[in-house]
């Protein structure tokens, strides 16, 4: 096998292995606590991923739930930029936080 395609098929697995734990903590936000005793944000290799996961985090350090809307209104504009197409990643995920939308639309 070529070490291009090799490195590539790699690549592929580990950003699909990074986007299945994103989706899991999006759709299951208890899962945060176990992912996060296994990986920091500097376990990402795409850097929308590692922003997505840095989000995470400070939600989480500040006890607020980890969702899709919640966490693209943590990120800077720069960091949405950064994120672009990871958002479908961010928009599929069910709205089960009324309190916190209901907190954002008010502020």
């Amino acid at each position: 096998m070529n070490p291009t395609a090799a490195y590539d098929r790699i690549l592929e697995r580990t950003l699909e292995a990074e986007r299945a734990v994103l989706g899991a903590v999006l759709v299951d936000p208890t899962r945060y606590d176990d992912a996060a005793d296994v990986l920091g944000a500097g376990d990402w290799f795409r850097q929308a991923h590692r922003l997505i996961w840095q989000a995470f985090e400070k939600l989480a350090s500040s006890g607020q739930s980890i969702d899709g809307l919640v966490v693209t209104n943590t990120l800077t504009p720069a960091d949405l930029d950064e994120v672009g197409t990871a958002t479908p990643l961010l928009d599929w995920c069910s709205l089960r936080h009324e309190t916190q939308y209901t907190r954002l639309f008010r502020s």
